[in-house]
Order: structure tokens, then sequence, then C-alpha cells
């Protein structure tokens, strides 16, 4: 594991240890101009966050020469009973702020070391409690599988989860965990913590979809048409089993979980509006999961950069003038029209797009008339766009516009786009934040092994997840459920979904590692 160092080796390049103490407790009035002096690991500069503070800047002035990469600390560290040794290029805090190119960078204070400390002591600590809380999420596996059972019996498509938010809104008041509602019109905000800073956040969506459950089993839909067919029963469910989790250990947490359960992710962008309502308060960064069908349960699986698409549908109208199928010359034929700009929209990837950028242009359906002896007046065809880029989306929808406009015109046609804004809003790309994708594959190794933690892939599929993310840097994970043996092989949005509920104490666990190691790591200075 890649944690940092306690204690940095021969700082002066003195041939001697630092003569620096590494402090047990953190002093919270230390300079923010200690906290931004760099220090070096072999050739690589680590920048620490802070605020500058006029009147508690220290004079740091000694010029040193940097140390050398095989003088800095590579000592191996030991945590989980993996081993590993400090990998220079990777080492660093996360910080939002740039260093100083002008302080002195080689001699690292007593506070930078200090809060090095912290960081390695949390993990470090907390690698001795990962069992005990995988023992207390798995003894909850009856009431998570009871929640998730009463969700999945009575599935609500989006905007409309007024039972399951009622249901999410009980299970807090038992726990006598704060909450705000409603988000979105149905989303419920729930608090766990100090109620300080740090903030984290957890998400899960919480809606269906307008399926028919071909899935014969006692706790199917009891509604027909439609069905948890994605898996958002199982995030609902494994939210609240990590907001149990939290509330138990509350009094150790080093700041505040928000745990946010979102409606309308299925074509809704119900976290937009979710955001716009204030659910993310003071959040600095937040965590999501999403069931895997390809991967065991057991096995979770992140991704740093572009993880699934940006997402948008269209849908496309050619008017030209209708008549008898026998004299075409005097009609404007929309089928010709319509016919000439969906082949000619299939150029758009292939013609104009890099070949290493992903994007997908998909025309799903086409109605026109239906006499056989007869052409048409109207046309209309529809599909959907994806790019794992949100500015390359915007430049694909840009130009289908601009091709099935201009072919309608070719053909004596009127073309007319409509990018469903309204009905179907357009999602960003989800992309996840590389440091907290590390944090995830960390927190993971430690709760699961190293062989049950995976890189994952890029999808094409969308999550409208990705609009926390252009607010604050977040991750979203996935987490497996296949099971053979249980059936669970099938994926999401087909009508045979099933899932293992074995998952439900561990993403309910993972949830609540992520959210109180962050918390540890980052808590105020």
């Amino acid at each position: 594991m890649d944690f940092l160092a306690s204690v940095l080796l021969d700082p002066d390049n003195s041939g001697e240890e630092s003569s620096y103490p590494v402090y047990e407790t953190f002093n919270p009035h230390s300079s923010s101009a200690e906290l931004q002096s760099n220090f070096f690991m072999g050739n690589e500069s680590i920048p620490v966050p802070g605020q500058a503070s006029d009147e508690t800047k220290e004079n740091v002035t000694d010029e040193k020469p940097k140390p050398k990469p095989d003088e800095a600390a590579s000592h191996l560290i030991s945590n989980g009973g993996e081993t590993a040794a400090l990998q220079e290029p990777k080492l660093r805090l996360r910080s939002a702020f740039k260093s100083d190119e002008n302080a002195a960078a080689d001699k690292p204070s007593r506070s930078l070391i200090t809060k090095l400390h912290i960081v390695n002591r949390s993990r470090a600590s907390f690698s001795g409690k990962v069992k005990a809380l995988m023992n207390s999420a798995k003894a909850e596996k009856d009431w998570l599988v009871s929640i998730r059972r009463q969700i999945h019996e009575y599935p609500e498509l989006r905007f409309e989860e007024h039972n399951t938010s009622a249901l999410i809104r009980r299970e807090l008041d038992k726990l006598n965990i704060s909450y705000m509602s409603p988000f979105a019109q149905t989303g419920v905000v729930a608090q766990v913590g100090s109620g300080s800073t740090p903030v984290v956040a957890l998400r899960a969506d919480m809606d269906a979809l307008p399926l028919q459950e071909l899935v014969d089993w006692e706790h199917k839909s009891k509604v027909d048409g439609r069905m948890h067919g994605c898996g958002h029963d199982a995030h609902t469910t494994m939210l609240l089993g990590a907001a149990k989790l939290l509330k138990k250990r509350e009094d150790h947490l080093k700041g505040t979980v928000r745990l946010l359960f979102q409606p309308a992710e299925e074509v809704g962008s119900g976290a937009s509006y979710m955001i716009k309502d204030g659910a993310l308060g003071n959040a600095e960064a937040i965590f999501a999961m999403h069931v895997d069908f390809e991967r065991p349960t057991g096995t979770i699986a992140s991704i740093a950069g572009p993880a699934l698409a940006a997402v948008c549908f269209f849908e496309a109208k050619i008017e030209g003038q209708g008549g008898h199928a026998a004299i075409p010359h005097e009609v404007k034929d929309p089928v010709i029209a319509a016919s000439f700009a969906i082949l000619a929209l299939q150029q758009l990837i292939s013609r104009e797009v890099d070949p290493l950028h992903s994007q997908v242009l998909s025309v799903t359906y086409i109605r026109g008339g239906t006499a056989m002896n007869a052409i048409p007046h109207i046309v209309e065809f529809g599909g959907t766009l994806r790019s794992l880029t949100t500015d390359g989306l915007y430049q694909l929808q840009k130009r289908v516009r601009e091709v099935i406009e201009g072919q309608a015109t070719v053909h004596r046609c009127k073309g007319f786009v409509d990018m469903k804004e309204e009905e179907h809003p357009s999602i960003p790309a989800v992309i996840n934040d590389e440091v907290l994708h590390e944090h995830v594959q960390r927190v993971g190794k430690l709760l699961l092994g190293s062989n049950n933690v995976k890189p994952g892939n890029k999808v094409m599929a969308g999550d409208d997840f990705g609009s926390y993310q252009e607010v604050i840097p977040g991750v979203m994970l996935s987490i497996g459920i296949r099971n053979e043996t249980l059936g669970a092989v099938h994926s999401p949005h087909s009508p045979y979904f099933f899932l293992d509920e074995n998952v439900l104490p561990i993403g309910a666990a993972i949830s609540t590692a992520l959210a109180e190691i962050y918390l540890e790591e980052h808590q105020s200075l």
C-alpha cells in the first residue's frame, strides 16, 4: 500500500536522520507557511494544503540542497498484511493549492511532518478496525435484505419515489439520524458526524425502470410494468446500511458525512435538481457505487479519469409534401431525405472524431407513413448520442443538427431536431478524480484484500453522478453482484436482472470506510 511515511529520513541531506520530532497530536495553530513548504521525495515536491495567514507565518530562510532520490525516505511500511515501498512519482498529499516556489522547500517543518504522521497513523489505526467493521456490517444482513426487498417489491419511477422516500425517512428516524427533505421533490439528505468540516458525501439513487420483471421469485415487483432492474434498490439499501454503521461510530468521526438519497437517475437528471436544492452543502468530495453484473460478489473496481459517458437523446422530424407513390416527381419525399440524413450521421463518428476519443451515435427508431402506395408527409426518427467527454457531446449535438437540417434542405424538405432537454436532460460524463480513485483502491484493499480490488473499465453507459463531479471531486466505483448459482448474471435494464444480496453488507461497509478514512485524513487543521 502506498501509505505516507510518518518519518522523513535525512531531509537536510546531511547524512543524519532529521532531528525534528514526530508529534502524536497535530497543532491546529501551526502556520500555513509551514504547511505550504515543499520537501522532496525523489525528484517530486509534495504540496501541502493551507491558507496563508500573515499573523502566523514562520520565517524559514535556511537554503539547503534538495535531497537526492536515494536519500529520500523509501523504507517499507506494512499495512493490512501487505508491505510496499513508497513510490516516488506518486507519493503526495492531495491539495487544492499550488506550492509557493519561493518558499523554503528543503527543510520540512514540524507541522508538515506531523501532518504526514497523522495521515499514516489514521490509515494504520483503521486497518485494525477493518475486520470489526465488516463483521458489524454482516451482522446487519437480515435487516439490509428486508429493506431491499421492500423497496424491490414496490418500485417507483423518477420523481415518483414517495413510498421509497418515506421508508428511508422512517429508518433514519429509528436510527436517530437527522435529515432534511424533500430535495428534488422526493430526495432525502441525512447527516452523521460532528457537524463540522471536513464534509464528505455518499450518494445513492432510488428510482426504478418502466420494465416488466420476468424473474420468478417470492419478492418480484408487485407493480405491473415497473421494476428495479438497475440495482437502485440495492444502492439505497447499502447507503442506509452505511448510515447505520456510521451512526454507531459517530463519536469517532473527524468531520461530517452527508448521505444523499437521490431520485430520478434514470433519464431524469435528478442529480442536477439535488444540487440546485443544496443537497451537497459544504461537501468537498463525493462517492457513489453501482452494481456490476460482470464482477463476482465480494469485488469492487474503479478507474481514474473518464468512466461513464455524457449522454443525451434526440428526435428529428423531416417534413416534406406527401402524395401518391405513382407520381413521386410531384412530391417532396421525406423518406428519401430521412434516409440520407441517417446515413450521413454515421460519418460523424468515423470521419470527424479522433479514433481515440470514444463516441456513439445510434439511431434507434424511424417511423413514417402506413400506406404502401402513398409517400408520407412527415418522417420521424431518433436515438442517442454519447461521448466520454462532455465537450465531445456538445460538439456531436451541434453536428447532428447541421447534418439533419442540411440533408432535409438538399431534398427540398424541412428538418427539425429536438435534443429533448425538457423531457430527458443531457448528463455530463462521469470523470473520476485520480486521488479519490486511489483512496477507493486503498480502502477497498483493506476491506476486501488486494485480489478483490480491480481496475475499472470505461463504459459508454451514463449516470448523472457526473453532475456532482462538475461541482466537487468524486468517484463512482463498481461493486460486483455476479453469482451464477443464484442466476445473478443478467445486465441491468434486462427484465431478468437479478442480484446477489450478499453484496448489501459489503457495500455498506465500503461506503462507511470510504467516508470515515477520508475524514480522518482530511480533518481540519
